[in-house]
């Protein structure tokens, strides 16, 4: 496959998923070589998650001085944005770093619903649960990557229903 690119046509979409790492995301995402459409369903009112490994490192402190003096540029300050949009997506043709978030842009609004309801039929097909019944509090604060517990916090509703009522005939809510 390597050696020879164009014999084999590959997948249309290629789908991924942010759960845990210190901290819960529940973001799913489905991608085409043109676009990039990533949702999240849980925890928009708070910033990204940083890991306690990168929260410590010199890199993350140097960011985290530079935002306190109010000298970051647009993307550095996406790290800490909050509320978070719930869709999130990007035309990797003219925006391969994924700055410009297009989500409620008229000209992409076919794009977004057509994968928007990939990923949720791909949701549905894996198994995937809706984040209502998988949240649990953070292990680490979302700023500074600092541990609060060397423990992974419960689930706060570990009950999840059958698979086959887990979404209902709306999708999530």
């Amino acid at each position: 496959m390597l050696s020879h690119p164009d014999s084999s046509a590959g997948s249309r979409y290629v789908f991924s998923e942010r759960n845990w790492h210190d901290c819960d995301e529940h973001q799913r995402s489905v991608r085409t070589v043109r676009f990039k459409l990533i949702r999240t369903d849980a925890y928009t009112g708070v910033p990204l998650c940083t890991a306690a490994d990168v929260g410590t490192s010199p890199s993350f402190q140097a960011l985290r001085a530079r935002a306190k003096a109010g000298r970051l540029n647009a993307a550095q300050k996406r790290l800490f944005e909050a509320p978070r949009a719930r869709l999130e997506l990007y035309d990797l043709r003219d925006d391969p770093w994924e700055l410009r978030n297009v989500a409620d842009d008229p000209q992409y609004a076919k794009e977004a619903r057509e994968l928007a309801a990939v990923l949720q039929n791909w949701m549905e097909k894996s198994g995937d649960y809706p984040a209502a019944y998988r949240v649990r509090d953070d292990n680490t604060d979302r700023i500074t990557g600092l541990p609060f517990t060397t423990k992974i916090p419960p689930l706060r509703n570990a009950e999840l229903p059958p698979q086959a009522e887990r979404w209902g005939r709306q999708g999530p809510t």
